[in-house]
């Protein structure tokens, strides 16, 4: 259910300082859906991980 569901008014609601962290070769949700994210949440901070993709933390595990 949650694949299709607009959240862009709840993006607006976020108050709190926000750290979006998005694969840049992520194919389930797109960085056209960080970089707007980013856009609604007046606090956040997107990070982009190149040859990352839904899971940036596990996909680039050697680089760290």
């Amino acid at each position: 259910n949650i694949i299709n569901e607009d959240l862009k008014a709840n993006c607006k609601l976020i108050k709190s300082p926000t750290l979006l962290i998005w694969g840049c070769e992520d194919i389930e949700t797109r960085i056209s859906c960080g970089k707007l994210m980013n856009k609604l949440i007046k606090s956040s901070t997107l990070i982009k991980i190149k040859s990352a993709g839904h899971f940036p933390f596990k996909d680039n595990i050697y680089l760290y």
